[in-house]
């Protein structure tokens, strides 16, 4: 380093400073890296307030503030009463799911997102997604969407039943992308947003979308990428996210 005339430190160039953490978020940041890392693991109850803000040095105040974001991010939960306590929570794709959707839920009911840009955002790659478990399925993916397709629901059966089969059906496909990201961003707005919900289908459809479920995962069993993404497109056609007149169009 060198100096001026004024006194003045000019830094190196390959200096790169840090932001200074409040005391929340160093304590939020140690915690998270100790969770992530797996030095505390699945089911570990952390300390009470009391202990942990002696060991960190810090009030009662920053190290509650600390735990309830953690808990707002999923790393945690609190259970009250005497047995309860703080809890570190499994980390995970399928916890990420979780997470997403109860947020995505809250955010529907608000109306700050609409469900035409949930169908948007899945219409844009659910074709893609049948292209990628073609090419990356395992042998284990394979056999449950399979599973899915193998005994359909009867005609007759209500169409809530169908919606079922076919989030089931979407879901086996995301995860056989071997994308645990996909899986668990796709997989989140099935279950906050079904795609058939209050959608009125009727025999004829039931049939179609059952025979394109088919030919997606016979596409994806022999690993051809472009005719397992343009059965996919048809299947979508078959399935219209339009909700039925007078159905909740939330």
């Amino acid at each position: 380093m060198t100096t001026n005339g004024n006194d003045a430190i000019s830094a190196d160039p390959d200096f790169v400073a840090e932001p200074v953490l409040r005391p929340r978020q160093q304590v939020e940041k140690q915690l998270r890296d100790a969770i992530l890392m797996g030095r505390l693991q699945q089911g570990h109850r952390l300390p009470n307030e009391s202990k942990l803000a002696e060991q960190l040095s810090v009030s009662r105040a920053t190290v509650r503030e600390a735990l309830r974001a953690l808990a707002e991010s999923g790393l945690i939960t609190k259970l009250p009463g005497a047995s309860g306590g703080s809890f570190v929570k499994y980390v995970d794709h399928h916890s990420l799911s979780g997470l997403i959707a109860e947020r995505l839920t809250s955010t529907l009911e608000l109306g700050s997102i609409g469900r035409a840009e949930v169908t948007a955002y899945r219409g844009l790659l659910e074709p893609a997604i049948a292209g990628l478990a073609a090419q990356h399925r395992s042998d284990e993916q394979l056999a449950v969407l399979q599973e899915t397709v193998a005994e359909p629901p009867e005609r007759d059966a209500p169409d809530a039943v169908h919606a079922e089969r076919d989030a089931e059906f979407r879901s086996a496909l995301a995860e056989a992308t071997g994308n645990r990201l996909l899986s668990a961003t796709l997989s989140a707005t099935y279950r906050a947003a079904p795609p058939l919900r209050d959608v009125e289908l009727g025999a004829r459809r039931v049939k179609r979308l059952a025979d394109e479920r088919v030919a997606v995962a016979t596409a994806v069993a022999a690993r051809n990428a472009r005719a397992a993404t343009a059965a996919m497109q048809r299947y979508l056609r078959a399935a219209p996210e339009r909700p039925s007149a007078g159905a909740s169009r939330r």
